[in-house]
């Protein structure tokens, strides 16, 4: 007995869905999926088949997520020991975040929008090192900021 995997393409998202293109098998169904249900099915614990569907349908509705915001705004935000470097670049070219190593060895501030967007930065005494928004992949970090093993 063979079995047939499901291809799933995102066709648009909502507040509080994902609206998908479900082809198995030469047939195509559309599902609208809550994000919780989504994000449990992509999750690190569920079987590996079944993750192997539906986690880069997920990550891709979060990038799509987070780029349809209109200007990310904090809705959370945690404060924790630095941890690592949150921008790479020594310059500024544009919007690139300008590595500062003055900053490290404080605290990182993990700032979360409504969209799911995140942004790192560093921060000790007036030195400041701030990281862009960003998309971070499910299960790399906990709902503290912390990363996860």
């Amino acid at each position: 007995m063979t079995s047939t995997t499901a291809t799933i393409h995102v066709e648009e998202i909502s507040a509080t869905a994902v609206h998908l293109r479900i082809i198995k098998g030469g047939a195509s169904k559309r599902q609208r999926v809550r994000w919780d249900d989504l994000a449990a099915a992509a999750g690190p614990d569920n079987d590996l088949d079944l993750r192997a569907v539906y986690h880069p349908a997920y990550e891709q509705a979060q990038i799509m997520r987070v780029n349809a915001c209109p200007g990310h705004v904090p809705t959370k935000t945690v404060e924790r020991p630095f941890v690592n470097a949150v921008a790479s670049t020594f310059g500024t070219d544009g919007e690139a975040p300008k590595y500062n190593p003055s900053a490290h060895g404080g605290v990182s501030i993990v700032e979360t929008c409504r969209c799911g967007a995140t942004r790192h930065t560093n921060r000790n005494g007036q030195h400041e090192e701030r990281g862009t928004w960003t998309f971070e992949r499910q299960g790399m970090r906990d709902d503290q900021g912390y990363p996860v093993a």
